[in-house]
């Protein structure tokens, strides 16, 4: 004899194992429980040598137009004006997006081992790993390892797997102050 199972008869089988697991409740777990689970993947949290670091499997694809975005307006010691004036700006493109990869955040600090007054001093804040392009009228533009407000027009930016960090410096010297951004290796089209 040749049985068939009905369709139906497995959507109502599925339908009430569901509600088992719909239906279960939440218990709080002991202390040695807790102390016996492992997550791993999704955040790395360090403390070295006087710096904060937390890591987040975080991604984003992204295609953003802003009409003007500008950070950083202050004396620098040569004049009053921005590290970051930028116009114009597409991330990503109408046919492809700007993927970004592994946000971190990092936070460097003065002081942090011992009973002195705790001072921040710098804050990096991005993405680790970015494909795609970002485009502006970079009217000025304070890149890591490179001068600041440098005034380098309608460029764009090819990413391929490199950084995108926002780094915020409130300690050392005058040139090292302020805000530049990491475009890691790179490069204008």
């Amino acid at each position: 004899m040749n049985k068939k199972i009905s369709p139906i008869i497995i959507l109502i089988l599925l339908i009430f194992g569901l509600l088992g697991v719909a239906n279960a409740d939440m218990q709080k777990m002991s202390d040695d429980e807790l102390s016996n689970c492992r997550a791993v993947g999704f955040s790395e949290f360090t403390l070295q040598n006087q710096i904060a670091t937390a890591e987040f499997n975080i991604h984003t694809d992204t295609y953003t137009e802003i009409d003007s975005m500008k950070m950083g307006y202050w004396n620098n010691g040569n004049s009053m004006g921005w590290d970051q004036n930028w116009e114009s700006v597409d991330m990503g493109s109408s046919i492809n997006d700007l993927n970004m990869n592994n946000f971190i955040m990092q936070a460097e600090f003065e002081n942090l081992n011992n009973s002195d007054p705790k001072e921040l001093k710098s804050l990096r804040i991005g993405y680790k790993d970015v494909t795609g392009e970002i485009s502006a009228d970079f009217q000025s533009l304070s890149r890591s390892g490179n001068s600041a407000r440098q005034s380098v027009g309608q460029e764009t930016y090819e990413f391929d797997h490199d950084k995108l960090i926002l780094e915020i410096n409130l300690d050392g010297n005058i040139d090292k102050k302020g805000i530049r951004v990491d475009f890691g290796n790179a490069q204008p089209q």
